[in-house]
């Protein structure tokens, strides 16, 4: 349901619940270097996949305080 709500199209991830909030910053960083722009969002599924229940989503204004 959160996918059509997203700005840029596939400006998301998805992220399993066992990688740490240093991983989810990771792809933050990885993403702007790459693409000049935040990711709107890090979806948390049990293994990652896009398939899977959502368990929680994670924006870059949640990991802004770990530097």
């Amino acid at each position: 349901d959160l996918v059509p709500e997203i700005e840029f199209r596939h400006n998301y991830r998805f992220i399993s619940k066992y990688k740490s909030v240093y991983d989810a910053r990771d792809l933050f960083f990885d993403h702007i270097n790459t693409n000049k722009n935040y990711l709107d969002a890090i979806f948390i599924t049990h293994s990652g996949k896009t398939d899977e229940k959502l368990l929680g989503l994670i924006t870059i204004e949640d990991i802004s305080n770990l530097e």
